[in-house]
């Protein structure tokens, strides 16, 4: 075993990995240390190889469930889309309509499906944002008492 505790000996062999499961931030801690070590030093088809795999998925599901990522709401999403882009709310508005952008960028209206379509391949603003935006939408209005 070499110095970064990585072996040689079941290279190109179907060995089982061993691997525990992330149940603290201590264990995430660990495990991004060591997918470090094996990112530098893991040979392709490797015992070590595999491990990297394994312990990627792993922490992979441990961030989506203690960190998930928020999608920002659509206004600000367009916007930065739009500065991405180099266009303006002039811009916006060739695409879906002077008043519509307009209302839109003001919080007064939503866009048709279309108009998303429209807008993912224009400005490629990921249609997740729109769905998650009218998700939230709907669950606050579930909250409020009839």
């Amino acid at each position: 075993m070499s110095d970064c505790g990585l072996s040689e000996e079941n290279e190109g062999k179907n060995v089982m990995v061993n691997v525990t499961p992330i149940y603290s931030d201590q264990d995430y801690r660990n495990a991004i240390k060591r997918i470090e070590v094996l990112i530098e030093f893991a040979q392709e088809d490797s015992v070590e190889e595999q491990e990297l795999d394994v312990l990627v998925a792993l922490v992979e599901a441990w961030e989506e469930e203690h960190y998930p990522v928020e999608f920002p709401d659509v206004i600000t999403a367009i916007e930065f889309a739009l500065d991405q882009q180099g266009m303006t709310q002039k811009d916006l508005a060739t695409l879906i309509g002077a008043n519509r952008a307009s209302e839109v960028l003001n919080g007064k209206r939503t866009l048709s499906l279309a108009q998303v379509a429209l807008l993912w391949e224009k400005l490629k603003v990921p249609p997740e944002i729109f769905l998650a935006d009218v998700l939230k939408k709907t669950s606050k209005r579930q909250d409020q008492p009839a």
